[in-house]
């Protein structure tokens, strides 16, 4: 059922948290909905992303601690995840590509995510099949106090895997987009700030960063207008899971200060949803706190990749040496 904008929706997303518990409460024919829309994206995104292009997952520590993440958590206990965002195609390509194949079978174990209103939930089909793909409608532009926000807190609440794009928006320059006017709000919206500070139980949030996606579906520099809208192939698309991110502190210092924060599972009604200028003020430290981890992180995958440049740069220069060597002197030279 498509409501008008910014209105609420029925969520029926199941209870638990990682390790493929929490189908309760979902009716049966949408579960089977849910398997064969996840498995059939995954399938196409996998095939494209791994196939026809090439995608380097870093393999550390981070990574294998994310990996426990989606698997195994606390129950009630969300995992928010958090990343930049290059083309409409981010999920779910870079989403799917991010897990191995044999964890992307599970549907509790792939993530939500919301999608603007005006594209994902436009007519019954789209949202039927958005609906399906694990994926919530968001009002661009209806702030962090609208109802479709308080929507994907229930997703929050249930201990779910939930992703965002904080920039809210697609950007293909070289660094993270989002806000003009970031010296004064940061360039992330806040909407990731609120779910993260009302959660009822403190979610584990994990960034990573991807590059390579502008090249497979690339934007013109200033309109921001897909060039083409058919995918390039051939594309090597890059990502790096950060480190656990901690507000203990951001959240300590609000609540002596305000005292205890409210915590939402998601039905509380309007009023109590919208949020006061000290819970804004809060929501921007983390925020901002998100925007160093994610800008960190970019800065990590342009060293390593500037390296690798500069090693086979290296290696190409050593082997015109080499070649000159066996070649010897050029005719007319002095023996």
């Amino acid at each position: 059922h498509v409501r008008g904008r910014g209105m609420s929706r029925s969520v029926p997303v199941g209870g638990g948290g990682g390790g493929g518990e929490g189908q309760e409460g979902v009716p049966p024919l949408l579960r089977i909905a849910r398997f064969l829309t996840l498995g059939a994206v995954v399938s196409a995104s996998r095939t494209f992303i791994g196939v026809l292009n090439t995608l380097a997952v870093k393999q550390d520590e981070r990574y294998a601690r994310f990996l426990e993440l989606v698997r195994n958590r606390p129950r009630g206990t969300a995992l928010i995840t958090v990343s930049n965002h290059r083309t409409t195609l981010d999920d779910p390509l870079v989403l799917s590509g991010l897990l191995p194949w044999w964890m992307n079978v599970n549907p509790e174990w792939i993530r939500w995510n919301i999608c603007t209103q005006e594209i994902c939930y436009k007519g019954d089909l789209t949202a039927a099949f958005f609906g399906a793909g694990q994926t919530l409608p968001i009002w661009r532009g209806g702030g962090i106090d609208q109802p479709l926000l308080r929507d994907y807190m229930k997703v929050v609440a249930a201990g779910k895997w939930c992703h965002l794009f904080p920039e809210a928006g697609c950007w293909q320059f070289d660094g993270l987009g989002g806000r003009s006017e970031h010296a004064t709000k940061g360039k992330l919206k806040w909407g990731v700030g609120k779910l993260i500070a009302h959660a009822p139980h403190p979610p584990a949030v994990v960034p990573f960063f991807h590059m390579g996606m502008e090249k497979v579906l690339p934007m013109h520099p200033e309109t921001r207008a897909i060039n083409n809208l058919r995918p390039n192939i051939g594309a090597r698309i890059v990502i790096h899971v950060g480190d656990e991110i901690k507000f203990d502190d951001l959240i300590a210092a609000h609540e002596a200060e305000h005292g205890p924060l409210r915590r939402h599972d998601g039905t509380v009604p309007l009023e109590e949803w919208r949020s006061s200028a000290a819970e804004r003020r809060l929501y921007s430290a983390i925020t901002r706190r998100i925007q160093a981890a994610l800008e960190a992180l970019h800065r990590e995958i342009k060293a390593e990749r500037e390296a690798k440049e500069a090693r086979a740069g290296g290696d190409d220069d050593a082997a015109a040496a080499s070649a000159d060597s066996r070649a010897g002197p050029p005719p007319g030279a002095p023996s």
